[in-house]
């Protein structure tokens, strides 16, 4: 079984144009990977059922570090083709799964990670295998939004950090260096779509903490 880097999970966009965020993740693999398109797995998802069937197949082939969703959403649910809504707790739920990789998801839907919604999905006693969450609070623009998922997802799935003062060798280290990066480079536009990337708290005290939070 092959270790996939990312899954890429997507709904239909449009009625009428099959634009796919598939055309703008396949350069980076092409050129930073040694496998190309072996290197991550892509499946589309309409309904609620499908997007359930190809959350399991995820974690049970290639068991990748990243999922990414990219599909329409709204501040209490995903929208699959058809107008059929993925609740947040459907969403949850499809994400509990044994295991002890640690894992992060991307969501490329509108308003959908905010902090309420990062603190339902990540402080349930049965998610502890997905260590964050990013995405939008505010509507986004799919040009602008799809951009600065690559670059975000460039620099956490291949970072090159500065060796005298950066790391990035475990899972949290590279979010947090990718995070870094948008913040460094890109901060007004993540700003504007109102990206962030949501992890548990350390410590007593408990709760999520914002990695682009200032």
């Amino acid at each position: 079984m092959r270790i996939h880097q990312l899954t890429i999970l997507e709904g239909k966009w449009f009625r009428d144009s099959n634009v796919s965020v598939r055309d703008i993740i396949r350069p980076l693999f092409d050129l930073w990977s040694n496998g190309g398109d072996a290197e991550y797995h892509y499946e589309m998802f309409t309904t609620e059922d499908s997007f359930r069937a190809a959350i399991e197949y995820a974690f049970g082939h290639g068991q990748p570090g990243v999922i990414y969703v990219a599909t329409h959403g709204s501040e209490k649910e995903l929208t699959g083709f058809h107008d059929e809504s993925i609740s947040r707790t459907v969403v949850r739920n499809a994400l509990k799964h044994d295991g002890t990789t640690k894992r992060g998801v991307l969501f490329g839907s509108c308003l959908f990670v905010n902090r309420p919604n990062a603190e339902f999905l990540l402080l349930d006693e049965n998610s502890d295998r997905i260590q964050w969450f990013g995405g939008y609070s505010k509507e986004v623009d799919w040009v602008e939004s799809s951009l600065l998922e690559l670059f975000f997802l460039k620099h956490l799935l291949f970072p090159t950090p500065d060796a005298r003062i950066e790391s990035a060798n475990t899972p949290i280290e590279k979010v947090e260096f990718a995070c870094n990066r948008v913040k460094r480079m890109m901060g007004q536009l993540a700003d504007t779509l109102g990206f962030n990337v949501y992890c548990r708290q350390r410590g007593p005290s408990g709760g999520v903490r914002g990695l682009l939070d200032a």
